[in-house]
């Protein structure tokens, strides 16, 4: 039953995404996004990545789609 339901949970997703560009909230990820999906483009996580090395420099914060 966990196939079936995986499967229709990425359909719903989706028919939820149309054709736009692919946006997913982080606690609601699956697992196979891209960083872009997660965290809005490449100059946004080259952003967040900078302030990560900034104010996490002991890597605290990057237990759940970590930025790193």
């Amino acid at each position: 039953m966990d196939a079936e339901a995986h499967a229709y949970g990425v359909k719903f997703r989706a028919t939820l995404q149309g054709d736009g560009e692919k946006r997913v909230y982080t606690n609601f990820a699956n697992g196979d996004e891209e960083p872009g999906a997660l965290y809005g483009g490449k100059e946004r996580i080259e952003r967040l990545r900078a302030l990560k090395g900034k104010w996490d420099r002991e890597g605290v914060f990057g237990w759940y789609n970590p930025i790193c």
